[in-house]
């Protein structure tokens, strides 16, 4: 049963989606920020002080696929997958991945892998609308291991021993979702990436 807390969080969240909002996407999925926007961006409300309530860095919100994920993940953790919304960032988080954005979707994590780690994060949680996503994110992840057992980040500076950890971690949340018996293929590359990590640590 879901705690009043909870309750009250996910309705916050209904109040900040991607609807109606002129240029914007029209996604229905979460925005990433709980504030007003400021419209045009003035020095005025980027330096106003913290006791006058948050603020957005650039005064307009946006729609960020890992935030998305991450809501979804505390939504389905408190057994609230029925808010208004979900299915819509379902759906969003399903296009991204369809479409392979993974390196330009999130605007605040800087590391292809983020998006993979939070997606199997929350389908282990509980969002099942996003099988699909999980299905194509072990496909893109076994498809990009290198020979040595490392992952290499695409987006942003190079870091290949955070992209190795997080797909890493993507993959034993899925390889934890797929029953009784783990494929592998995905067994494999869990055992071939850690080695790489430890490799490293040596």
């Amino acid at each position: 049963e879901s705690s009043l807390d909870a309750v009250e969080w996910a309705s916050e969240l209904t109040r900040f989606r991607d609807l109606e909002r002129g240029d914007a996407l029209g996604t229905g999925a979460f925005l990433t920020w709980t504030a007003p926007e400021a419209g045009r961006l003035r020095l005025g409300y980027i330096l106003k002080p913290r006791t006058r309530g948050p603020r957005i860095p650039t005064g307009r919100n946006d729609v960020d696929c890992v935030v998305n994920a991450n809501v979804l993940r505390g939504l389905a953790d408190a057994g609230l997958n029925r808010t208004e919304g979900f299915e819509d960032a379902c759906r969003y988080l399903n296009q991204v991945t369809a479409n392979q954005r993974f390196d330009t979707c999130g605007l605040y994590y800087p590391n292809t892998y983020y998006f993979h780690l939070a997606v199997s994060h929350a389908y282990r949680s509980g969002a099942a609308c996003l099988e699909s996503s999980r299905t194509a994110l072990l496909r893109h992840l076994i498809g990009t291991q290198r020979s040595d057992g490392h992952w290499r980040n695409s987006a942003g500076r190079e870091d290949d021993l955070h992209a190795t950890l997080m797909a890493v971690n993507a993959l034993l949340n899925f390889a934890a979702t797929s029953g009784a018996e783990v494929p592998p293929e995905v067994r494999e590359a869990i055992r071939s990436g850690t080695d790489w990590m430890i490799s490293r640590a040596e």
